[in-house]
């Protein structure tokens, strides 16, 4: 909303115009709710723009892994790009910081993978649907044959 622009009743206010935020106002106005959605920025312009509006399925796997403990020392020198964290918060939150890193067993990470892949999988599915009823899918390259 501008300045100088009236206030207005809605049902639901979304915060981030990326594909989340779209995509919760869809369902939110289809189910006749009114909605607004707010940004800083263009849509699909920040946390949307660096993944392309795409929805990875190479991103089912937990933070937590076998692998982190095994790259934990390279961590803990905080300089490494893949990973930074903050000595004075992991200190006041020690007891969660704890159970993060016992987590990281195959045992626990593998249902916490197929969990996120169900998950994908219907957003997937709702992606595709909405792609499609917007007018935006693009045709198959492949050639007819």
């Amino acid at each position: 909303m501008s300045e100088g622009t009236p206030a207005q009743q809605v049902d639901v206010a979304v915060l981030g115009a990326g594909m989340v935020g779209v995509s919760a106002g869809l369902v939110a106005r289809r189910r006749g709710l009114s909605v607004v959605i707010v940004d800083r920025r263009e849509p699909g312009s920040e946390t949307s723009y660096g993944n392309a509006g795409i929805i990875s399925s190479g991103s089912i796997l937990p933070l937590n892994t076998p692998s982190l403990l095994k790259n934990l020392p390279k961590y803990l020198t905080n300089t490494h790009p893949a990973l930074r964290w903050n000595l004075p918060w992991a200190l006041g939150n020690a007891g969660w910081v704890i159970r993060f890193l016992a987590a990281a067993t195959p045992s626990q990470t593998k249902p916490r993978a197929a969990a996120l892949h169900g998950l994908i999988g219907t957003s997937l599915t709702l992606h595709r649907d909405w792609i499609v009823q917007a007018g935006a899918a693009i045709a198959s390259a492949r050639p007819a044959g």
